[in-house]
């Protein structure tokens, strides 16, 4: 490795090191603290080292990739991901208001599965590790409200018993830094980052009426477990497949957090 590159890993890994401690206080502050006084302070301080996280992951491998002869550019290359999401039920616990519109009793909003896809950029270690940033972009649908209640937009009011309808979307922008403990054959691994996400609902039972939207950075957690095919100098070609569990720390105005399996598959691109 040149002396370039050494200079651009040091600078990368103090960065890093901050940032991920930053993250690391953060969220067990949350964790052990579900309504902490200043909540909010809290998950702006959040937003801003998941925003600084992923700037630095993003500006140091383009820089490594520029210096000639570095492991970054002479190593793994892209993976195309492909991903299936199974998402959790998104309760709320009690009346109150959220998308712009308020409720009279606790209910469960629920969805159809979702896709994704976006690209992958690994780095493998000396250990026989690997870590991987990954952006990309997912897309879930709403489904129905589940409970027993009504549901108040200005001079309207619909009333729920059992389920409803719901149409509306969940959308998201996503980039995630992970690490995994090999690049061959099965592994496990985690991961921390951050999404763009557009929550909106534009009718319920029928009624688009009672609509709404929620929007913002929210941080990401997520543990995998997957299998690598072996690298090989004859095949241009590797795949990836794996199961992700996957946290949005995303709950506001009542809302819980939305969880989700997901299923991915990462396809090297073989330019």
């Amino acid at each position: 490795m040149l002396k370039k590159d050494y200079l651009v890993v040091v600078n990368c890994t103090v960065s890093l090191i901050a940032v991920m401690r930053s993250l690391r206080t953060n969220f067990l502050y949350l964790l052990l603290n579900p309504n902490p006084n200043g909540g909010k302070i809290i998950m702006n301080k959040i937003k801003i080292s998941l925003l600084t996280f992923v700037v630095t992951l993003i500006s140091g491998n383009a820089a490594l990739a520029d210096q000639s002869g570095s492991n970054v550019a002479n190593g793994p290359k892209p993976e195309l991901v492909l991903g299936y999401i199974q998402p959790s039920d998104v309760g709320v616990s009690a009346s109150g208001t959220a998308y712009g519109f308020s409720y009279s009793a606790s209910y469960d909003w629920q969805f159809s599965d979702g896709i994704f896809a976006g690209i992958a950029y690994p780095t493998y270690s000396e250990d026989g590790g690997a870590e991987e940033l990954l952006l990309g972009y997912g897309s879930l649908s709403y489904d129905k409200i589940s409970g027993s209640g009504t549901a108040t937009d200005g001079s309207t009011t619909v009333t729920i018993s059992g389920s409803a309808a719901v149409d509306g979307d969940i959308k998201a922008l996503a980039a995630v830094y992970s690490w995994k403990t090999s690049h061959q054959g099965p592994y496990l691994g985690g991961g921390v980052g951050g999404a763009l996400v557009t929550d909106k609902i534009n009718s319920v039972a029928g009624n688009s009426n009672i609509s709404g939207s929620n929007s913002g950075l929210v941080p990401v957690g997520a543990f995998q477990a997957g299998f690598r095919t072996a690298d090989s100098p004859d095949s241009k070609v590797n795949v990836d497949f794996s199961y992700r569990y996957i946290y949005f720390l995303s709950g506001s105005d009542g809302l819980d957090d939305l969880t989700a399996n997901t299923f991915f598959l990462n396809i090297t691109v073989p330019f």
